[in-house]
């Protein structure tokens, strides 16, 4: 999987297409015993995702428990997600840390019925003005530390989380195949089954193979891996991350989105690490 997901973006990193043995490379994991969990979309980022089916997605899970484990990035996508509007009991916590927010461009990315579309909008607006704000901006429920069954995980204090954190799933790599499809490496029929087992398991409507292309690849990745940070790369794989052909709020500091300088695709080395190392020369822009 990190194979495929270093040749799928060497045109970014080594200006080189190398989409044939990205292809070569995920034929492994789309053809391995991993399978897209029978469960619905939010079972997948609940408390016991490492036994109610989830696990059978995870590819590599970051695994947490919250008798053992009292920090990592689902304890912060958790607690960092629930505004003032929130209860945090509804996510196995005790208490919220009021700032995660989503903005316009995302929920108006899904356009139908779609059970990934998780949002809390009681006390909130969707267009974000201050940043600072919390009531501006959708909340986000898709992270919580509730099991299955109803329950909250582990940690008696409701502090810590259970929930696992895949680093790589199934999911992704059926939606690298159709990126790959759609570029000509890999069957287009293929690609649609592929994209509709998700699209099914979210209670969103199938797709055609006409509605196959790379700006509805984007636009599901987002969808389907949202909050799995994956998307800075992703942008800057489609060549939507910089310039102004792709705006979102507060991109390039602006409300409404600006364009962003092209050097913004690195980021700087640190002014500690150039130190340790004179050898290293700082990333142009910088």
């Amino acid at each position: 999987m990190l194979l495929a997901k270093i040749y799928l973006n060497a045109p970014v990193y080594i200006n080189q297409n190398k989409d044939a043995e990205a292809s070569q490379a995920l034929a492994d994991v789309v053809n391995s015993t991993y399978s897209i969990a029978q469960i619905p979309y939010s079972y997948l980022f609940m408390g016991d995702n490492d036994t109610n089916g989830a696990q059978n997605e995870f590819i590599f899970p970051i695994r947490f428990d919250g008798l053992y484990t009292t920090s990592g990035i689902t304890n912060y996508l958790i607690h960092a997600s629930i505004l003032s509007s929130m209860n945090a009991s509804d996510f196995g916590v005790s208490g919220g840390w009021k700032g995660l927010r989503v903005r316009r461009e995302f929920v108006n990315k899904f356009v139908t019925n779609d059970d990934r579309a998780m949002f809390h909008t009681t006390g909130q607006t969707l267009d974000i003005d201050r940043v600072a704000d919390e009531t501006q901006g959708y909340g986000f429920t898709k992270w919580t530390n509730i099991r299955s069954n109803g329950q909250p995980g582990n940690d008696p204090t409701n502090n810590y989380v259970d929930t696992d954190f895949p680093m790589f799933r199934l999911a992704d790599a059926y939606l690298m195949y159709a990126e790959l499809a759609v570029k000509g490496q890999g069957s287009l029929s293929q690609a649609v089954t592929y994209v509709n087992q998700l699209r099914t398991r979210a209670n969103a409507p199938t797709i055609s193979q006409a509605q196959l292309n790379l700006d509805f690849i984007l636009d599901e990745r987002a969808r389907e891996l949202s909050w799995e940070c994956h998307r800075r790369q992703d942008l800057i794989r489609f060549g939507k991350f910089t310039g102004g052909s792709y705006l979102w709020q507060f991109k390039g500091n602006s409300v409404n989105g600006a364009p962003t300088a092209e050097h913004y695709k690195l980021f700087p080395i640190p002014d500690r690490a150039r130190t340790s190392n004179p050898t290293l020369v700082q990333n142009l822009g910088y």
